[in-house]
């Protein structure tokens, strides 16, 4: 039923968003952002909306059951670009999907699911679908903001790691230009100088000289160096590798130890039970006696009874010597190889029926991250941590594990204080309250913040308002509404574009999205230096089809069909790039002269590299000296390109659009 207070856009352009909780409002916001019309569907019109613009922004609500034919029919599943499933109904979001494959062979799908395995399947055949877990896209921000404010973003290209640093600016890198920091291992973001000014993100300066005090973003390998090493002297540095090495080496000790300790029970088990059927055997026609009577004499022996069966003080004249020795040597051999099963099985048994933790699970001493709350966001976060090599320590609500690789400790009669007192508060460097319940989880940060001021403070909440809320009341806290951070990668992926990670930069969301350029594409024929200065973004991979893939590319790489490329992007870069809507160039060129008689030669194809030009029309250029080269270019891409040339003299210099006389016509690039 259509919602009679709202009606359908008549553009095309436009998404479906299945589920008006917390996550779909999320996302109509985000949608919006980018200029497309949402059209929501629930079973009833929200009574509470996240944000009050919330209603505004919505271009039409159908009220029904998503999973129905003609309910999305009605939303316009015939003529929309994507539909977005974001119910909390796991069942609902597959059979909605299924519904709207049906009914738009070509529609775009975005689906709320953790069933990793089922949604691969559904990829492969649905085709055109992409699904994610909001708490799994939201791990990493938790992960990282409990560490440092010095590292924002992580994540793995091509089995590569890489990591977005925040850096001040010291003596090492005073004086040095922004460019010149740029290598194959590196790549700066953003610039903040001392006096606060922020460059947009995608767009620097390239020549401008660094300061004490400024701030950098920029992405870079992981194994430049170790997160926990930046800043660090390197006296210091040199120390925590020491340390690190000794803890791999601790960590290979225990697991080593208990893979063999698996091993020596299997083995005393398989001695027992040998001894048993030489026993049996033995006792059976030495006595002699029946199977039976056989098999329990032998179990008997085993478990200390010879003084049952061979206690008197005269031997019995009947039984063998050497069928007594053998009888002694079961009770010596079962009173030391089953009382080893029995500690076994009694340590076992405890752990499972009183929820003790778990021998591995010792507290980590010094410095530690504790988390509170041991759900999937719980488990991603100490998966991340644990591979940066941050000491965690659990404290789960339910039943513990029967084992676990974290040091985990079992909430009593919902005392937190006392549980986290038993984490270690005071020794905490980090306090992650990440269970789904946003009042326990300030409950959480304020005994954290009153016991422990020093510790940095991370928060779960659901909702937009409250963590709003939160960051005025504990300063300094670092507070993430889930899914308005999920609901960029949601909108995101309703472009076709395969969203690898997300993280967070000066109150944005920046992606790592994914694109595979097509012959319509608004990427197709340009230059890296052109996408990244026309629409904000910052290039970190690309791979030309049976070529290897590329870290931090050359800005003069051409983009062509079928070629892939993973940017960095905010919002309003993906929409730029969505909607072709790309900043125009404002520089020209031009060169002055050339030093020498291979000059010309060089210099065609530097300028021709550069800017894209072709090679007739840049040996052109150089015989009518002084003149423009031929195309607008960008702020960076023009002194790129006067560097070059100045590399091979030839003498050129930057001359902006208003300097020319509009009539002015230049050669376009073919």
């Amino acid at each position: 039923m259509l919602d009679p207070l709202f009606s359908l856009p008549s553009t095309s352009e436009c998404a479906i968003v299945c589920g008006l909780g917390s996550l779909g409002q999320h996302c109509i916001v985000v949608l919006k952002g980018f200029g497309i019309s949402t059209i929501g569907i629930d079973l009833e019109r929200p009574h509470q909306w996240e944000m009050p613009e919330l209603p505004n922004a919505l271009d039409g609500t159908v009220i029904g059951d998503c999973r129905e034919p003609n309910i999305l029919t009605d939303a316009g599943i015939d003529f929309c670009r994507a539909v977005l499933i974001v119910t909390s109904d796991e069942g609902i979001n597959i059979e909605t999907a299924l519904t709207a494959r049906r009914l738009n062979p070509d529609v775009r799908i975005v689906v709320r699911s953790v069933q990793d395995n089922l949604n691969t399947l559904l990829e492969e055949t649905l085709g055109n679908f992409i699904a994610f877990e909001p708490t799994q896209l939201t791990a990493s921000s938790f992960a990282l903001a409990a560490i440092s404010d010095e590292i924002l973003g992580w994540f793995d290209l091509e089995g590569t790691g890489l990591r977005i640093v925040r850096h001040v600016v010291g003596p090492e890198w005073r004086g040095h230009r922004l460019c010149d920091l740029n290598t194959r291992h590196r790549h700066v973001l953003s610039h903040q100088t001392i006096s606060g000014e922020l460059s947009e993100f995608g767009k620097l300066v390239g020549d401008r000289a660094l300061r004490s005090g400024d701030v950098l973003v920029y992405a870079e390998r992981r194994d430049a160096l170790n997160l926990t090493e930046i800043g660090m002297r390197p006296e210091d540095r040199r120390s925590t590798r020491r340390r690190g090495r000794r803890r791999a080496k601790l960590r290979q000790w225990i697991g080593s130890f208990f893979a063999q300790e698996r091993r020596v029970f299997a083995a005393i088990g398989a001695i027992v039970l040998s001894l048993i059927a030489i026993g049996t055997l033995l006792f059976r026609y030495g006595l002699p006696t029946s199977w039976e009577a056989a098999f329990y004499t032998t179990v008997v022996l085993l478990l200390g009874g010879y003084s049952d069966l061979f206690g008197t003080t005269s031997p019995d004249a009947s039984v063998l010597p050497l069928l007594r020795a053998f009888a002694l040597m079961l009770t010596l051999v079962g009173t030391a190889f089953v009382g080893v099963l029995y500690a076994r099985l009694t340590q076992a048994l405890l752990s499972t029926k009183f929820q003790l933790v778990p021998k591995l699970t010792t507290l980590p001493d010094g410095d530690r991250a504790i988390i509170v709350g041991w759900g999937r966001v719980g488990e991603g976060v100490a998966r991340l941590l644990r591979e940066l090599d941050i000491p965690t320590v659990g404290i789960s609500r339910g039943t513990l594990p029967e084992r676990s690789d974290y040091p985990l400790l079992l909430l009593i009669d919902r005392d937190y204080q006392r549980a986290l007192d038993r984490a270690g508060l005071r020794q905490a460097s980090s306090v992650l309250a990440v269970t789904n319940n946003d009042i326990l989880n300030l409950e959480i940060a304020l005994i954290a913040r009153r016991y422990n001021p020093r510790t940095r403070i991370v928060i779960r909440t659901a909702k937009h308002r409250l963590g709003t809320d939160l960051l005025r009341l504990l300063p300094g806290a670092h507070v993430f509404c889930t899914y308005a951070v999920a609901a960029e990668a949601f909108a995101g992926a309703a472009f076709g574009e395969k969203i690898i990670s997300l993280w967070r930069w000066y109150g944005e969301t920046v992606t790592v999205t994914e694109y595979r350029i097509e012959d319509i594409d608004t990427l197709n024929g340009l230059l890296l230096s052109e996408i990244s200065e026309g629409y904000g973004v910052i290039p970190i991979l690309h791979q030309q089809d049976l070529k290897p893939d590329r870290l931090f590319p050359s800005p003069d790489s051409v983009m062509n069909v079928g070629d892939r490329l993973v940017v960095l992007a905010t919002r309003a870069g993906l929409s730029r790039i969505e909607n072709g809507d790309r900043c125009a160039p404002s520089c020209h060129v031009e060169v002055l002269g050339t030093q020498s008689t291979v000059a010309p030669f060089e210099g065609a194809n530097a300028i021709s590299r550069i800017t894209g030009c072709t090679l007739a029309q840049t040996r052109i250029l150089f015989e009518v000296l002084p003149a423009i080269v031929p195309i607008t270019l960008y702020p960076d891409q023009a002194r790129r390109l006067i560097e070059a040339l100045d590399h091979i003299q030839i003498s050129a210099r930057l001359v902006q659009i208003s300097q020319f006389d509009q009539d002015d016509i230049f050669l376009e690039r073919s």
